[in-house]
This record gives C-alpha cells, structure tokens and sequence, in this order.
C-alpha cells in the first residue's frame, strides 16, 4: 500500500511506505464524575488558623459545606468570616511557609570561622562565625572602596591595575579581598590578646 508515499531507494524511511496508514480510533468515552454527598450538609474538619501565617496554631473548627456540583461548594454563612481570615493569612504569606534559613559555615580559606557572602547590592558581607567576635557582621560597600584600600590590598595580590583604571568586577573583587584582610587582622588580635591575657 502506497498512501501516496514516494520512496527513494537509498531512503532507510521507505519502508513506513508500505505500512497501513489508516487506524481505527476507539470511541471515547466521556468519564463522568459524580459528587457523592451533592445536595448535602457536610461538616468538615479544618485548623482554625491558616498553618503558614500561625504555624504554632493547633485548634480546629468545623466548617460547614454544601456541595452543588464537581466545581461548585457553597459555604455555611457563619464560617464565611473564618474563610476571609484564612484567606487574607494565604495572600500575605503566599501559601507558602518560610524555608527555614540555612546554617551559616565558613567559607573563605583565607579567614577561619568567616562566612563571606555577596548582597547583589554592591555589598560584601563577612559574618564571623567563631572566637570573641561571633555574631559580628561587617558589611562593605564596593561604591565606597577607596584608592587607599587598593592600594593595601594590591600590594599583597598585585592586581597590575590602578585604581583609577580597575574595573567594576576588579574592584568588587579587591573589596572582598580588603575585607577578608581585615577580618584576618580582627581574629590576629584576638588571639593575641588571648595569647597575652594572664
């Protein structure tokens, strides 16, 4: 059977020429969903509180139904003012709990016990992690690196650039390095005061 295929003799597809185009389609049939309690009061067991917005809540209501239809369910007139509550609760948080935020580690082999991290709004920032300093945060800005932090910082990398003629990406990254200096020389004397103290 030729279907109106041409085949080509050197074509590895001219084979699907002889193959019987035409298949027979099973008649479908339109699955019907059907609502077991239609046009019946049920009472359903909800928390009171929407869970992300009040996630210590753990008291319960009963809510009242009134099923109409696969898509439609109507609601018992006094718990329309929990319904609002419960969904103002979802529009503010979005639904979705807060990820709980992820444990800080160091991540800097120039600085033990120093959490490094970039803001995306033109910021490092260094949270010191251990020793007598934990829980510090210092933050700095690349918009305020100065010439002189350049220079305290290009003669221990060597950027071969001046200041003057560094660019964004250059100067973002001897910021980094000015800060994790200075950390360095925060926890330097540290340990010699504690070297020092009697």
């Amino acid at each position: 059977m030729n279907n109106g295929c041409v085949a080509d003799a050197d074509d590895p597809m001219a084979s699907l020429c002889d193959v019987d185009q035409t298949r027979d389609t099973p008649n479908k049939k339109r699955i019907k969903y059907t609502l077991k309690r239609k046009n019946k009061v049920v009472d359903v067991d909800m928390p009171q509180c929407e869970p992300t917005r009040h996630p210590d809540c753990t008291s319960r209501k009963t809510v009242r139904l009134l099923g109409m239809s696969t898509n439609q369910v109507w609601l018992a007139l006094p718990d329309i003012p929990w319904l609002l509550t419960w969904l103002a609760d979802v529009l503010s948080t979005g639904g979705v709990p807060a990820p709980a935020p992820a444990p800080l580690a160091a991540n800097s082999p120039a600085v033990a016990g120093v959490n490094f991290k970039w803001d995306f709004d033109d910021s490092w920032e260094a949270a010191i992690l251990t020793g007598p300093n934990g829980g510090t945060m210092i933050r700095t800005s690349v918009a305020n690196f100065t010439e002189d932090k350049w220079a305290a910082v290009d003669a221990i990398h060597k950027y071969g650039v001046t200041f003057a003629g560094s660019t964004y990406d250059q100067r973002k990254a001897a910021t980094l390095h000015y800060l994790e200096a200075h950390c360095k020389r925060m926890a330097d004397a540290c340990d010699s005061a504690a070297q020092s103290a009697p």
